[in-house]
């Protein structure tokens, strides 16, 4: 692994690091710049990207065509869905680098949630993209889903945080962590959609699916998320602003963890009823609450 420090020092700790990886964001370090690009034009780069990606699975997506019948948004969904976890996975692997890294540094990296920090090269890269990604998003699940007004309220609360990091230049941490808890659950949140598109409604495999994906929202976003709260709103670095961001988003992933809970409890008092079979019901295929 390489630990690339503020002032642009690099240290090899372990092999194996891809170098790919190391030169380009040695090479911004060293430019004393937070990236080769300035956060707008990643931004814009993004918002590009996964328009034309989503527009172009959802052409080209070989789905059966009884699928498309059935439901016209249905290829559109696809393609959506696909670009998110993409997203949500290059996002989470770029965090969690950047936690590793800074924990390596400094091993209060964790404890200093809360204070108010200036922003390194990977989290300007993982802003930037997550904000032209948002944007895109939205635009597509107005023009071809049926994606509900919870998801654009989503959209919205994630990328006023996000602006607002990258405009003063500071709360990395606070957007940071906050952003990788938000992406480590959707990958699971849109595997569901591929397993009962795929036939597995009923099964035990999407049951240990949707089971996981509980119960990593209830500990992550919920419970960790409360943690990382009560670090913000605490704290006398940040201001008012990501405070009230940070209070928004939070609400919203309690409802919805509200509204998972009464899904579970449903479920459980249909097993007590012996109508059990297997299946999990908090979420519609079509809904895309992250």
């Amino acid at each position: 692994m390489v630990d690339l420090s503020t002032n642009g020092k690099v240290s090899l700790l372990t092999a194996g690091h891809s170098q790919m990886t190391f030169y380009y964001f040695n090479c911004c370090e060293q430019s004393n710049l937070p990236l080769s690009m300035d956060w707008i034009e990643i931004s814009i780069y993004a918002f590009i990207i996964c328009l034309i990606l989503q527009h172009v699975l959802y052409k080209l997506l070989p789905l059966p065509k009884h699928w498309i019948s059935a439901d016209p948004t249905y290829q559109a969904e696809w393609a959506n869905r696909i670009v998110a976890v993409s997203h949500a996975s290059f996002v989470v692997w770029l965090q969690l680098e950047n936690v590793y890294l800074h924990i390596d540094q400094d091993w209060n990296y964790i404890g200093q949630y809360g204070s108010a920090s200036p922003l390194n090269s990977r989290q300007t890269l993982s802003f930037g993209i997550a904000v032209g990604y948002f944007v895109a998003d939205s635009i597509y699940c107005q023009l071809y889903t049926n994606a509900d007004k919870l998801m654009h309220l989503h959209h919205v609360l994630a990328v006023v945080p996000l602006l607002y990091a990258l405009l003063t230049e500071s709360h990395a941490n606070e957007v940071g962590l906050a952003f990788l808890i938000l992406e480590m659950t959707n990958p699971l949140l849109h595997l569901r959609f591929f397993l009962l598109a795929a036939g597995k409604k009923g099964s035990f495999i999407l049951f240990l699916e949707e089971l996981t994906f509980f119960s990593l929202f209830i500990f992550l976003r919920i419970v960790a998320g409360s943690w990382m709260a009560y670090g913000v709103i605490t704290s006398e670095t940040v201001n008012d602003t990501m405070k009230y961001c940070c209070i928004s988003f939070h609400l919203l992933d309690v409802v919805w963890g509200l509204m998972m809970c009464q899904s579970v409890m449903k479920l459980y008092k249909k097993y007590q009823s012996k109508s059990y079979k297997w299946q999990v019901g908090y979420t519609e295929p079509s809904d895309k609450t992250e």
